[in-house]
């Protein structure tokens, strides 16, 4: 049962680090698909039961290794994502404010 863990942890491990990689160069549709895989990869690693009493301290550090390198990933597509939606939201304020100014001119080039 540890290699099949150990295997899907390394599978969501390059995952992650593919997802570091896309939101970097700032490919949001691909983070969004290979999000999408890491689900999927993660869903057959929870169906899995782990860890088991018999795995030994060794075992158990390996997957904590991967798992904390998972976790750094994480932290880090966060702040790049963080930082995207924080220029789009602004790039949709603007919107806003731009329709409103147009709509307030139309509405008194009527009169």
């Amino acid at each position: 049962m540890f290699d099949k863990v150990l295997a899907q942890l390394q599978l969501m491990l390059l995952s992650s680090k593919k997802m570091l990689s896309l939101a970097e160069n700032e490919d949001w549709d691909g983070l969004i698909a290979e999000d999408l895989h890491r689900s999927q990869l993660q869903a057959a690693l929870e169906a899995l039961c782990w860890p088991e009493a018999g795995w030994s301290l060794d075992q158990r550090m390996r997957c904590r290794q991967i798992l904390e390198q998972i976790l750094t990933c994480n932290v880090e597509i966060e702040r790049h994502a963080g930082e995207w939606h924080d220029e789009l939201r602004s790039i949709l304020a603007q919107a806003r404010i731009s329709t409103r100014v147009s709509s307030a001119y139309a509405d008194n080039s009527g009169s």
